[in-house]
């Protein structure tokens, strides 16, 4: 094609609509997760929420008189109601735009898609990913009643949170990730035309759910509303996806994530 034709002009308008789509998604995820940080810190209980989260102590004073944000997106009860579900449901799915939905950014920019088959796919990669966050809350539901997940959403059985990591370590190191992150790769590569965008969108989430999912429980230990183990795994997601020679952080992500599940083994036998 040459420099001045007419396609080439017209691919880049094509292709805005689809990403600003994407980038708007993804910063929904991470306003709603950030609005349950703002809730914590109101309380003064955001250190509570997990490693590292003491850092956000400081918006306290700052955020004191919005109390129309209380319990906005936060579920605390341990006897859950239709409406703590929902609440669940919505933390759950803004986690999954937050984390998940950055990995298709590259993928967009460098096939340039159409704006209607790019909603196709990412509908169908969400719908994809909900069948997880059903499961998800489910498990959550199951350890907040049992008063294992605290009212901050983190943990607090140490033999349980070293098997976890152990477990999400164990399975970085795996063949069936291996297959797993190649498929995942794969599906991603193809630019679906205007008839495969919802084959496509659906194949490729339903990949990147049984590549990710043991990742995403380590949540669980690190704290549902941990904005920094967020940020850390989805870079980790988004290099494990996005580059072709991601072998050695996939492994090295699983040898680090066993030995802090052995960390937390010992240190739950010695306390």
């Amino acid at each position: 094609m040459s420099k001045g034709s007419p396609g080439q002009a017209l691919m880049p308008c094509a292709f805005k609509p689809a990403r600003a789509l994407l980038i708007l998604l993804v910063a929904t995820g991470w306003l709603f997760m950030t609005i349950q940080s703002l809730e914590l810190s109101m309380r003064g209980t955001v250190a509570d929420a997990g490693p590292g989260m003491v850092l956000f102590s400081f918006l306290t004073p700052y955020f004191s008189g919005l109390q129309v944000l209380y319990s906005i997106c936060v579920t605390q009860s341990v006897d859950w109601s239709v409406v703590d579900f929902a609440k669940a449901l919505a933390m759950w799915l803004a986690m999954v735009l937050a984390m998940m939905a950055p990995t298709l950014l590259p993928g967009f920019q460098r096939q340039q898609r159409p704006f209607g088959p790019a909603l196709r796919f990412v509908t169908f990669y969400l719908l994809a990913w909900l069948g997880f966050c059903l499961v998800a809350v489910g498990l959550q539901w199951l350890l907040r009643s049992s008063q294992i997940l605290d009212a901050h959403m983190v943990s607090t059985e140490r033999v349980l949170n070293a098997a976890v990591l152990i477990f999400a370590g164990a399975f970085q190191l795996t063949g069936t990730k291996r297959r797993h992150l190649t498929a995942c790769q794969t599906s991603l590569k193809g630019a679906p035309g205007d008839m495969s965008a919802v084959r496509s969108g659906w194949t490729h989430g339903v990949q990147c759910v049984k590549c990710c999912w043991p990742l995403m429980l380590t949540m669980f230990v690190f704290g549902l509303m941990n904005l920094l183990a967020m940020a850390a795994l989805t870079g980790l997601i988004v290099i494990e996806k996005t580059q072709a020679d991601a072998g050695w952080v996939v492994k090295s992500s699983g040898i680090a994530f066993i030995a802090a599940g052995v960390a937390a083994g010992v240190a739950a036998a010695l306390a």
